[in-house]
């Protein structure tokens, strides 16, 4: 499959989860890109929204020729109505945030969980969707660069083909990139599935239940039946699991001996 990698630094990444997730990842081998419609924090969405229009006032203000600025109010009609429901991701940290507490409160169950390292730019390589990993971006400077270089695409395309789905799907990319600079601690990156490619692939959507809501979700897998590239097992502080548990998971689904399992805090790499 096509992966998309620019700027990616290649690192191992973690994946913060409960044991009820990490059984599920084990036993079915996949990991969810759930609709950012039904992320923790719909104020990302908002963001990028808002800081493209900003970028967008900001350059054609000294436009004068008819045409680019009908093109450019169409470019604000497509931001407006740009909805959550065209991006599906899924979210990992660098592993230097392995001792943040609010990683391991927030996303494992208040240590009750594990962490799981993934070799995520291999996952990638061999998805079963053509999916893009990319870094968050928290610095104002790069975000504004990252609207500039979809918004311009969009120009071009213009020239070629349907523009009203070219904006669509270059928004699906960039808005998902875009977080505030307060959270930058969270050092995280996503893997993206655009618009797109979710809509061709419409038929593979699933849904979960978080509390009473049903969340649609894609299950990202690796071709060939390959196993995903589980590097090692951090267990939280409070796991509800023990280290014989987590083995016989892996055993019984694959994965065999050899990847490590590691607490909470521990420097053992």
């Amino acid at each position: 499959m096509v992966d998309s990698i620019e700027g990616y630094d290649g690192a191992l990444k973690l994946h913060f989860t409960s044991v009820e997730g990490l059984n599920g990842i084990v036993t079915y081998n996949f990991l969810r890109l759930t609709s950012m419609a039904f992320l923790n924090d719909q104020s990302e969405i908002e963001h990028g929204k808002n800081l493209a229009n900003d970028v967008l006032s900001a350059v054609t203000s000294d436009i004068t020729d008819a045409r680019q600025l009908e093109l450019a109010q169409r470019m604000k009609d497509a931001i407006a109505v740009h909805s959550p429901h065209d991006s599906f991701c899924t979210s990992f940290t660098s592993v230097d945030n392995e001792g943040s507490e609010a990683h391991w409160d927030r996303y494992a169950a208040e240590s009750t969980g594990c962490a799981i390292e993934l070799d995520v730019k291999e996952l990638v390589r061999h998805a079963n969707f053509a999916v893009a990993l990319t870094p968050i971006s928290y610095v104002p400077s790069r975000q504004k660069q990252a609207i500039l270089h979809a918004l311009r695409a969009a120009t071009i395309a213009n020239e070629e083909r349907d523009w009203e789905h070219i904006i669509r799907q270059l928004l699906s990319m960039a808005l998902p990139m875009l977080k505030n600079p307060e959270f930058e601690g969270e050092a995280e990156t996503r893997i993206i599935l655009p618009s797109e490619i979710a809509r061709h692939e419409s038929s593979k959507i699933r849904t979960f239940y978080r509390g009473s809501v049903q969340v649609p979700y894609f299950q990202l897998r690796r071709t060939n039946k390959r196993k995903l590239p589980i590097t090692r097992i951090i267990m939280g502080r409070r796991c509800v699991m023990t280290a014989s548990e987590i083995r016989v998971l892996l055993m019984n689904n694959g994965f065999g001996a050899k990847v490590p399992i590691t607490p909470q805090d521990s420097n053992d790499r």
